[in-house]
């Protein structure tokens, strides 16, 4: 015999009990499937999976947000290591071409961005404000 992990019964209870409004029918079958779903030795109601989809999509906002901050410090960080290169071979200074000059340069052009990007929020932050 096979073991279910809920109550047959009381999902034909709660599928049979189904009110006829859609919102009725949609958080009656909500209800009724959360509540069937054992998870660490209680059931999620439906205020729970709302919640939990509510962290969610805040996770994937601020792990969007920080993807895209990294994503602009590498493309700075690049640019700016590439830098001496430019200023060696093409405008003629005389910049020595050593793996510790592209860090310094990476890391100098990383800081700079920081800077001008707390900048830019702030400035932008002021603006919104006394417009």
């Amino acid at each position: 015999m096979v073991s279910l992990p809920f109550n047959v019964t009381d999902a034909i209870n709660v599928t049979s009990n189904l009110t006829s409004t859609g919102l009725g029918i949609a958080k009656e079958v909500a209800q009724g499937v959360t509540g069937l779903v054992p998870l660490g030795g209680f059931a999620f109601g439906l205020e729970h999976v709302i919640e939990l989809v509510v962290i969610h999509l805040i996770v994937i906002f601020i792990f969007h947000r920080v993807a895209g901050l990294f994503k602009s410090v590498i493309i700075a960080g690049g640019a700016s290591a590439i830098l001496p290169v430019v200023l060696s071979k093409v405008f003629g200074f005389a910049i020595p071409l050593t793996l510790e000059t592209f860090a310094t340069f990476a890391i100098f052009g990383i800081g700079i961005y920081v800077v001008l990007a707390v900048f830019w929020r702030v400035a932008i932050g002021r603006a919104s404000k006394t417009a």
